[in-house]
C-alpha cells in the first residue's frame, strides 16, 4: 500500500544509452538513404530500358549509381558489426 503515494525512480540515461540511441538513427537514416538510391537507381533502369526501346539513346546520370549504394550498404554493414 505504500508504493500508491511513493515516488516513481527516474530512470537515468547513460551515455552509453546515449551512444546506441545514436547509432541506431544513424542506422536507420543510412537505411533510409540507401532505399531511396535503390528506388531511384530502379526508376532510371526502368527509364533506360524504355527509351532503348523506343529508339533513343538514354543519358547517364552522374548523381546517382551503384558505387554510392555500395558505400551505403558497406556503411550499414560497418554499424550492425559495432553495434552486436
Amino acid at each position: 500500500m505504500g508504493n500508491i503515494f511513493g515516488r516513481k525512480r527516474r530512470t537515468r540515461v547513460t551515455e552509453q544509452d546515449r551512444a546506441v540511441l545514436q547509432l541506431k538513427q544513424q542506422r536507420d537514416k543510412l537505411k533510409q538513404y540507401q532505399k531511396r538510391i535503390t528506388l531511384q537507381l530502379e526508376k532510371e533502369r526502368n527509364l533506360a530500358k524504355q527509351l532503348l526501346k523506343d529508339g533513343q539513346w538514354p543519358s547517364q546520370s552522374p548523381d546517382l549509381n551503384p558505387i554510392a549504394l555500395e558505400g551505403v550498404e558497406k556503411r550499414v554493414r560497418t554499424c550492425f558489426s559495432h553495434h552486436k
